[in-house]
């Protein structure tokens, strides 16, 4: 089998990252990145699964995801108020309705 040359651009500090994460485990980037590509092929698909979370979430979730952003954007606008955030917080857990 002839081998051939693949070029990717990635972030430097991405690289720095997998090859740090990759050499704990004792592996070097061109074999991760060939170890990708076989379980590709043997998979006829991706090696991990893709999904879009926010379309996926069940109600339940999307519920906790909501009082989380709600709780932040409080925060913030307690902090541009000057409000302390245990005052926020204190009050925001009084008006929980569960």
């Amino acid at each position: 089998m002839n081998n051939t040359v693949l070029q990717i651009r990635v972030d430097e500090e991405l690289k720095n990252n997998a090859n740090m994460v990759l050499e704990d485990i004792g592996l070097d980037l061109s074999t991760a990145i060939r170890m990708f590509l076989n379980k590709t092929v043997t998979l006829n698909g991706l090696p991990f699964e893709i999904n879009n979370r926010i379309k996926k979430a069940s109600k339940k979730e999307q519920a906790v995801d909501k009082e989380y952003l709600n709780t932040f954007m409080g925060v913030e606008k307690s902090i541009y108020n000057k409000q302390s955030i245990d005052e926020y917080l204190s009050e925001s857990r009084n008006d929980r309705s569960f």
